[in-house]
């Protein structure tokens, strides 16, 4: 990896200052490997860049995932409200249909009694001749 700082120029500014050689080189290297390691290169630059437009592609995705999930959302709400609305009525239809089953059920125990009453009716009758 390499470095943003020249450490020759570095090396001898220290020297011109009064600092030995061992020192100025020791001093050189010691502040290269920590800039080296703290410092990013061109290619770490070009990584990030490259991870950066990734993920704004992504986001830009993930935009359009969510306004196609809000116009589903829509469109689902119109069908639930749709749906709702014929429940309605299908329930309506319904509570018809219990009112005409329990017209008819009314007619029909009516014209039962009737049916039985005439049959007693005509049985009066036989019931004189064997009794007598």
């Amino acid at each position: 990896m390499s470095t943003v700082i020249d450490t020759l120029r570095f090396s001898e500014k220290l020297q011109t200052s009064g600092f030995a050689t061992e020192q100025v080189n020791s001093l050189a290297r010691a502040l290269a490997d920590e800039l080296g390691e703290q410092l990013g290169t061109k290619d770490d630059v070009k990584g990030l860049k490259r991870s950066q437009t990734k993920l704004e592609n992504s986001s830009e995705v993930l935009k359009q995932d969510v306004a196609a999930l809000k116009q589903d959302v829509e469109i689902l709400k119109q069908k639930v409200e749709v749906l709702t609305h014929e429940m309605s009525e299908v329930r309506g239809e319904i509570k018809a249909l219990n009112v005409r089953f329990d017209g008819l059920e009314a007619r029909l125990n009516f014209t039962l009694a009737l049916l039985g009453l005439l049959v007693a009716l005509q049985l009066i009758p036989v019931v004189r001749a064997f009794t007598g």
